[in-house]
């Protein structure tokens, strides 16, 4: 496909123009994706840790004595555990059990705590509490975080764990299942990574509900053992919609990057383009041999030194047409000049040649006086002197002649006697 120069100009702005706005769009919104989770996960790891400071000695001890329960009342299937997918969950406890250890004190005592977890990751100050009724689903949406408790299990794969407390244990109107006491899952990574110390995961966990960042948190006893991981769940939902807002304004500032940089491209391809076509009207016209031709480009740029450059080629053509035509003109005079002296040349040859025959030996008869030429033809004396020189004849008649030819005539005889010959 041929392309102008003007298109050139504008395909290879506008190319440029977009692929340098992409790509420092690109940085920034790296820049600005990873900035953003990093500063998550710092507000995450802060808040699991202060979150398990929360936990003072009885509630430990609460801890303790629930998750004994739990593990008594807990019922493994191991096809069914065998067969559970990452993130997926099954109960291991029946519902009579869960509804027991749900109102017992120590279950309350627990809850009560991660709900002021939950309460305070995205409300202002608030007086303490006796409960804190709003549901975690209310304030997912405002950037909460869900908190809750897991305990490993000896008998199970290290991948897996127990839900001991959630802030949701109860299935809601809104879809939600409930995460009941006794409820075991298979995690992403090895249980005993969170046994030892804060754990960030490093990629955001999507489920039906909402998109977090996880994190836990060991809870020790006073023998340094740890009891119980403090689980949080950080919805990112709203930083996530403010990511994706800023990816729209990228979008949208590169969209008009390609807008100005085709507008100005245009621009640009103009100004660059008019000179180039008066240049090539000065090539067009000295093609037809128009030497007289001058172009004007009042630009304080390359194209005027092109220009002018431009001109003195044409004064130069034109000196040297204008000598090439004296030139020709000289050399067809003597041209005319060496044929002419070509000319007298042959006819000095030829007249040579005739003279150097008459000097030459002349067979001629010594009867009739005939003379042979160089065929072997006997020719006339005057027909071969005239054809051989110059010479032309006019004949005429001897006295001797005329009295061997006409002595004995009458007439001849008074003639000669009128005229005084006899």
């Amino acid at each position: 496909m041929n392309l102008s120069f003007q298109w050139k100009i504008r395909i290879v702005i506008c190319l440029l123009s977009v692929s340098l706005t992409s790509l420092g769009m690109y940085f920034f919104y790296i820049t600005a994706y990873q900035t953003t989770i990093g500063l998550l996960k710092k507000n995450l790891r802060d808040v699991s840790n202060v979150g398990a400071m929360l936990f003072d000695r009885d509630s430990r001890e609460a801890i303790k004595r629930l998750k004994a329960q739990a593990l008594k009342e807990a019922f493994f299937v191991r096809q069914e555990i065998n067969a559970l997918p990452i993130g997926g969950t099954t109960k291991s406890i029946s519902p009579e059990k869960v509804k027991v250890l749900h109102s017992s004190k120590d279950f309350q005592m627990i809850l009560h705590r991660l709900k002021m977890i939950n309460y305070a990751s995205y409300k202002e100050a608030v007086p303490l509490l006796e409960d804190y009724k709003e549901t975690n689903h209310k304030g997912f949406s405002k950037g909460m975080m869900g908190a809750y408790l897991m305990i490993g299990v000896d008998t199970l794969p290290g991948n897996m764990g127990m839900y001991l407390v959630s802030t949701s244990p109860e299935a809601t109107d809104d879809g939600w299942p409930g995460i009941p006491i006794g409820t075991l899952f298979r995690s992403f990574v090895p249980f005993s990574k969170f046994e030892h110390k804060i754990y960030i995961h490093h990629e955001l966990i999507t489920d039906d509900f909402y998109q977090s960042l996880p994190g836990s948190t060991p809870i020790f006893d006073e023998n340094n053992q740890a009891i119980a991981i403090l689980g949080v769940d950080y919805s990112v939902g709203p930083q996530l919609n403010k990511l994706n807002r800023l990816k729209w304004i990228c979008f949208a500032l590169i969209l008009s990057s390609f807008i100005l940089s085709f507008i100005l491209s245009f621009i640009i391809s103009k100004v660059l383009n008019t000179p180039l076509k008066i240049l090539t009207e000065g090539v067009r016209e000295i093609g037809k041999g128009n030497l007289k031709t001058r172009v004007a480009i009042h630009s304080k740029d390359e194209f005027k030194l092109l220009a002018q450059e431009f001109n003195n080629m044409t004064q130069n053509l034109r000196s040297i047409t204008v000598s090439r035509d004296k030139l020709e003109i000289e050399i067809k005079q003597k041209k005319e000049v060496q044929k002419e002296k070509e000319k007298v040349i042959e006819n000095l040859k030829v007249a040579l040649d005739e003279i150097k025959t008459l000097k030459g030996i002349v067979p001629i008869c010594s009867s009739c006086k005939k003379i042979r030429d160089d065929k072997g033809y006997w020719n006339q004396l005057e027909s071969y002197i005239q054809k051989h020189s110059e010479a032309s004849f006019s004949h005429g008649i001897c006295p001797e002649c005329l009295d061997k030819l006409y002595g004995n005539q009458k007439w001849y005889t008074e003639m000669k006697k009128k005229k005084g010959y006899a």
